[in-house]
């Protein structure tokens, strides 16, 4: 199971720092093209002839990365040395970052390319590289993407932590699978319209008025707008296609809009402020749930998703009653931590559970456990927290570890 989160916490922490270092103060830069940016090279109005005779480039750290694909580290570079190219990867690094492109536009053949974790502002360079099919421009210091128009036959594409007046040049690219466009500026999406092939979409950290421009795709299966402020959160009524949607902390408080979404398998709703679970009752397809804190007062709404297996309560401590969870067969996973839960009785019969996760609740008795017969070697169990007598409960413990069950009181 993907966790969305866990993706782009590295890709986070290195962005923010490569780009202090090379951009300085990043929310001014972006918005602050400067005259270099604007400004056509000889090489860009005439692609072709900077492309005859010995190649140049203008940094050396892209120079690098294209003499080591080329397998030419020393010598003068001709196009014959790198014709054959069809992937690069040229990504940043905390000591050396890419900052000019220029030279790139003789790479034709490319279809693979990483720029990420570079400050590139302009992408002038790039916009007769049409083979390419996968481009990762993540993590940077672009502020205009319009020279990305013509790059119609990309399947992925990557643009986190860019700025753009305009981000039309996207409604071109009718071939892209995936797009990222987390911590952009992108406001509305009406450019992605049209991007009916479109499957995977990162809008994490974006301030968007919705999500409507999506109603009319067909293929949208992957949607994170984790931690995004989302002027009208019922537009996400009409995803009747989504099957993976990350809305933590997004700014949504009712999950109403969801009740329609019943293709839904995957849901991450953490760090959100409701109280009600019931939206979540029809959406009987969900494999995997995580529900906010202060939302699982009464579980019953769950009672009939069946396909789940597994399942994460956020921290209520309202919740005492677990009995809705006793039909959960399926249940390979199970967390319910910060709660006031006493009796685990309903929980003697889900034998799928491989993982229990019962920190900080009210629980004194273990027997429920030891009736559960599917718990046995490799399976593990979490009850730090509890006002659990261990002498008085050392006869369920000692039948429990003899089965091969790990259990943690600490």
């Amino acid at each position: 199971m993907i966790d969305p989160s866990s993706l782009r916490t590295v890709a986070i922490a290195l962005a923010a720092a490569a780009a202090a270092v090379a951009c300085g103060d990043l929310p001014d830069e972006w918005t602050d093209v400067g005259e270099d940016a604007d400004t056509e090279t000889d090489a860009e109005t005439d692609p072709q002839a900077a492309c005859e005779g010995e190649l140049s480039f203008a940094d050396p750290y892209l120079e690098e990365s294209i003499r080591a694909a080329a397998g030419k580290p020393v010598g003068p570079l001709f196009a014959a040395d790198v014709d054959q190219l069809t992937a690069l990867d040229a990504s940043g690094t905390m000591a050396d970052q890419v900052v000019d492109l220029s030279g790139i536009e003789c790479l034709e053949s490319l279809e693979w390319l990483s720029v990420q974790f570079n400050c590139v502002q302009y992408v002038g360079p790039l916009a007769g590289l049409t083979s390419l099919k996968w481009l990762n421009l993540n993590d940077g210091c672009i502020v205009d993407i319009s020279p990305l128009a013509d790059l119609t036959s990309l399947r992925w594409l990557g643009l986190s932590w860019g700025s753009s007046a305009s981000f039309e040049a996207l409604s071109n690219m009718r071939e892209l699978r995936g797009l990222d466009l987390a911590y952009t500026n992108i406001g509305n999406l009406d450019a992605l319209s049209g991007l009916t092939a479109l499957e995977y979409l990162f809008l994490g950290y974006v301030h968007i008025e919705g999500v409507a421009p999506l109603a009319g795709n067909p293929s949208l299966r992957w949607l994170s707008l984790m931690w995004a402020e989302i002027d009208d959160p019922s537009s996400l009524s009409a995803l009747t296609t989504v099957t993976g949607l990350y809305i933590s902390g997004a700014t949504i408080n009712d999950l109403a809009p969801l009740a329609g979404m019943t293709a839904l398998e995957e849901l991450q709703a953490t760090d959100i402020p409701f109280t009600d679970l019931a939206p979540l009752a029809s959406l009987t397809s969900l494999v995997s749930l995580y529900a906010p804190d202060g939302a699982a007062e009464d579980l019953s709404p769950l009672s009939g998703l069946t396909s789940l297996t597994d399942l994460r309560v956020g921290v209520s401590h309202e919740l005492v009653d677990l009995a809705p969870l006793s039909g959960l067969h399926s249940l390979e996973s199970l967390q319910i931590a910060g709660s006031s839960a006493v009796d685990i009785g309903p929980l003697s019969g889900l034998t799928a559970l491989a993982e229990l996760r019962l920190e900080y609740n009210h629980i004194e008795e273990l027997g429920p456990l030891v009736m559960n017969e599917g718990l046995g070697a490799g399976d593990e169990v979490y009850l730090a927290g509890n006002p659990i007598d261990l002498e008085a409960q050392a006869e369920n413990i000692a039948a429990l570890e003899a089965r091969g069950v790990y259990l943690d009181f600490d």
